[in-house]
């Protein structure tokens, strides 16, 4: 067998590795959300048609699909006003990709500017992940403050808990019925 023959054949192995991890369903489920995807944008319209034709369409043109993780569908922009379009109509556009790719289960859409780092959201809250950490400590420090305050309540209260409430004052609740 000349080197040719056999370069073929390792290409022809590489090829059949990297397809066979590919899923038909996948590639349909591709394919079926970027026409919705794209369906949707250019059913967008402007405010002022005369001003800015064709609105939906340029926006289509300059967003395209990143990744679908854990429900959160991330799309890309390649400028900000563009960014700011998707975020203006994004509840027009995650109810369109619901309905047309209900098998998906999109809950949310995370947007971001072409050269931003990928993982910039933490799918859990949909938030950037400095203010996540920073929303679980100021938690976890209003937890402990209102533990206290229950516990200093608790101590300092004159009554039992399960304690009898007085006669007089249950004759008072019951005339006021």
């Amino acid at each position: 067998m000349n080197d040719e023959n056999k370069n073929i054949e390792d290409m022809g192995k590489i090829i059949t590795g990297i397809f066979q991890n590919i899923s038909v369903n996948e590639v349909e489920n591709s394919n079926n959300l970027a026409k919705a995807l794209n369906k949707i944008l250019v059913s967008i319209k402007s405010f002022d048609e005369e001003k800015f034709p064709n609105q939906g369409e340029k926006l289509a043109s300059h967003t395209k699909i990143i990744d679908l993780k854990k429900g959160i569908l991330i799309l890309e922009t390649d400028h900000p006003g563009w960014t700011q379009l998707l975020h203006l109509h994004k509840k027009y556009i995650l109810n369109g990709l619901k309905k047309e790719c209900s098998n998906l289960d999109i809950k949310n859409i995370a947007i971001k500017l072409s050269g931003q780092k990928e993982n910039v959201f933490d799918t859990k809250t949909y938030v950037p992940k400095e203010v996540y950490n920073i929303q679980v400590n100021n938690e976890k420090e209003i937890k402990k403050s209102l533990e206290k305050q229950v516990e200093l309540i608790e101590k300092n209260t004159p009554f039992r808990k399960n304690a009898e409430i007085p006669t007089e004052i249950k004759k008072l609740f019951e005339n006021m019925i």
